[in-house]
């Protein structure tokens, strides 16, 4: 009898090399996806999937990336059949590498004994709050931050910015603690600034913290896990820290280079502050700053899943490490095993945002090594400004055999004008 897979990724599925999971014949693989997934992924999932489960999702992007997409109810109904098939929990594996749906994943492992993750495990990766009060009880360094209240917003909300500005200092950082993709991120400087959201801040219905904001350099450290150890990390730079996309900037992800005097110093950092977490099995997407004016690593976020599409992609590129099928396999109990290879080129991955109006004009920047470009808009597109992440005109890929070179590249591209739009063009 063969084990069940069941994934619950609703993103991503392009990321994994399919050819390259081991003992496929020994596993039925099914995949229940909603209706966006079906059509973006419907051809690849029926070439490689034993079974494709069509399921209800969450239409409204909010619901998408700060609550799980999928209903649990009705997941747990094609589980339970799966578990039939399988001849007991301990022959079903669940995989979820996107954020949408990891504390679901954990909710349906706890609820009928499979083995894996649970809930509590996947909520300490996922819930902003938790996170922090997590590795702050080991002295791991986080912004200051508290839970935003509504009430006392709606009620007071003169007195209640006077307090946050107080407690917390202004600036300040207003996220939904369960987000992502900036979706819903506000950086507040003043009065004005908060009055302005705080419609938008009330009426929503998700919880909500107030975050220090850091002034510095954002990295991230992505790599993989399982329960006891980080088996490999691979630190990286950011262009900008990840807000400043929704301002304007081309955001930009360069790994980083073992010669870097920072680059230890992120190993060390990452490793005390999974420690401090507790270990999950699978990839980790871990994200803080190094604080301007003392130098000291800062804690923001951390997330149990490979990182998104474009940065997984780079890794692999550079590294030859597929960090989704590296999840696959550590979740599913297959041999694993990575060997570090000589570096044929570095690469840097990004993206530029979305702006207002008619798009006149697609521009390919002249760097010093190559650039490959992925379109998402046309000349005649009628665009919005960004407000996250997805808000996006154009990915890239940059490639160089020279580091420096590479490194230097990065920061050029910062403010290119990818795309030109109607009322620009002269």
């Amino acid at each position: 009898m063969k084990k069940v897979v069941l994934f619950l990724n609703q993103i991503n599925y392009e990321n994994y090399d399919f050819s390259q999971t081991p003992n496929r014949n020994q596993y039925y693989w099914v995949a229940c996806v909603g209706p966006i997934a079906q059509e973006r992924y419907g051809n690849l999932l029926h070439q490689h999937m034993d079974k494709v489960i069509s399921v209800q999702e969450a239409t409204d992007m909010a619901h998408r990336v700060i609550d799980h997409s999928l209903d649990f109810e009705e997941i747990a109904e094609h589980t339970e059949d799966l578990i039939e098939q399988a001849g007991g929990p301990e022959n079903v594996i669940i995989v979820c590498a996107d954020e949408l749906n990891i504390n679901l994943a954990g909710h349906l492992r706890d609820h009928f004994n499979i083995p894996g993750d649970g809930f509590i495990a996947c909520d300490t990766y996922r819930n902003k709050a938790l996170m922090k009060q997590s590795v702050k009880a080991s002295n791991v360094r986080t912004p200051k931050y508290t839970t935003f209240d509504k009430l006392q917003a709606e009620t007071n909300p003169k007195a209640y910015f006077e307090h946050i500005q107080k407690s917390i200092t202004c600036p300040f950082i207003i996220k939904p603690t369960a987000g992502g993709g900036s979706f819903s991120t506000y950086k507040i400087e003043n009065w004005e600034q908060f009055a302005h959201h705080l419609g938008d801040l009330i009426q929503n219905h998700f919880e909500l913290e107030v975050e220090e904001f850091i002034n510095g350099t954002m990295y991230h450290c992505d790599g993989i896990m399982n329960s006891t150890k980080i088996l490999h990390a691979f630190p990286s730079i950011y262009s900008c820290p990840n807000l400043e996309f929704t301002t304007g900037k081309n955001l930009m992800s360069l790994p980083l280079h073992p010669k870097e005097a920072i680059y230890q110093k992120i190993i060390a950092f990452t490793h005390e502050t999974i420690k401090a977490l507790g270990y999950v099995t699978g990839a980790f997407h871990f994200e803080f700053f190094d604080k301007e004016d003392s130098g000291e690593l800062v804690f923001i976020e951390i997330a149990a899943r490979p990182p998104g599409a474009l940065l997984s992609t780079n890794l692999n590129r550079q590294f030859g490490l597929n960090l989704f099928n590296a999840d696959y396999c550590l979740k599913s109990g297959e041999f694993f095993e990575y060997f570090e290879r000589p570096i044929e080129q570095y690469s840097f991955s990004g993206f530029a945002p979305n702006q207002h109006g008619e798009v006149a004009a697609l521009n390919t920047p002249t760097v010093q090594g190559e650039i490959e470009c992925n379109w998402l808009v046309k000349i005649g597109d009628h665009l919005h400004h960004p407000t996250s992440l997805p808000d996006r005109c154009v990915t890239f890929i940059v490639c160089n055999k020279d580091y420096e070179q590479l490194k230097t590249d990065m920061y050029k591209l910062e403010s290119f004008p990818f795309i030109t739009m109607k009322d620009q063009k002269t």
